[in-house]
């Protein structure tokens, strides 16, 4: 006969969590009396990862990469983007922030920085009213040039405009694409599978793979249509208490959840 049941697991300490770790990634779970009860002879004993509630929050931008400089006439200024998670709507706003937050007084804005949609690159546009030369140096140490596709690149006023060859050029484009996904999905890892979804060649007792379809810092709903079944034989007659569940990137390195809790609802199926 088939057996089954539901139960949903949260990194929030009022809802059982313990152990949480400093970036809110990883949490322990304390099951009473022996655990779940699973009979050692049960047969097919399979979990599977029904849904899921996270915040989209990963930075993208951090003290290693939010550097930016820039020098008008002979007056240069370098500034630091507050850490978190931009876009390309974004990112100028937090450029013009740091600016402000810097103390640093503009007359005129000498440059802006846009996305071209077009061509899948980010642009610098220059001020053309702005008598003074404006220099922005993507070569700086921890500079934010790779996350905007600039890479050791000097994005001047004075260069030409690829747009337009006897214009020199307001536009500068960055020469990759940008890298705002600094991950392309998550992974839920856990001890409750021995050993969980393949990777590759090795196993990482992985047992969910949630992709973001969330626009950034906003919650991400996990609804799969078709639940992945992952081993789980090990809970036969597992009378363990305790169980671990960490919150990864693609690089199976943990995320710092920025304060906010995440929750799973878990299915353990079975046969007796």
């Amino acid at each position: 006969m088939q057996r089954q049941f539901d139960f949903l697991v949260s990194s929030n300490p009022e809802l059982g969590a313990i152990n949480r770790s400093a970036d809110g990634s990883r949490f322990s779970i304390q099951l009473e009396d022996s655990g779940f009860g699973i009979p050692s002879n049960a047969q097919n004993v399979t979990v599977s990862v029904m849904g899921g509630e996270l915040w989209y929050n990963t930075r993208n931008i951090d003290s290693t990469n939010n550097a930016f400089s820039f020098t008008i006439g002979s007056m240069t200024h370098v500034v630091y983007i507050t850490p978190g998670l931009y876009s390309a709507d974004t990112i100028w706003t937090g450029i013009q922030n740091a600016i402000q937050n810097a103390g640093i007084t503009l007359t005129t804005v000498p440059f802006t920085i846009i996305g071209d949609e077009a061509v899948g690159k980010m642009v610098v546009k220059h001020n053309s009213g702005t008598n003074a030369i404006s220099v922005i140096d993507f070569t700086i140490p921890n500079s934010m040039g790779p996350v905007l596709g600039f890479i050791d690149e000097v994005a001047s006023s004075s260069a030409v405009n690829p747009l337009n060859p006897t214009d020199t050029g307001p536009y500068i484009i960055g020469a990759k694409e940008p890298k705002f996904n600094s991950f392309n999905y998550y992974l839920v890892q856990s001890d409750i599978v021995g050993n969980g979804i393949r990777i590759g060649s090795s196993f990482n007792t992985i047992i969910a793979k949630i992709m973001v379809d969330a626009n950034p810092n906003k919650q991400l709903l996990y609804e799969p249509t078709n639940p992945t079944l992952v081993n789980a034989s090990n809970l036969a007659g597992d009378g363990r208490r305790m169980y671990n569940f960490s919150l990864l990137d693609d690089s199976l390195k943990q995320v710092d959840t920025r304060g906010e809790y995440y929750s799973l609802q878990l299915r353990v199926s079975y046969y007796d």
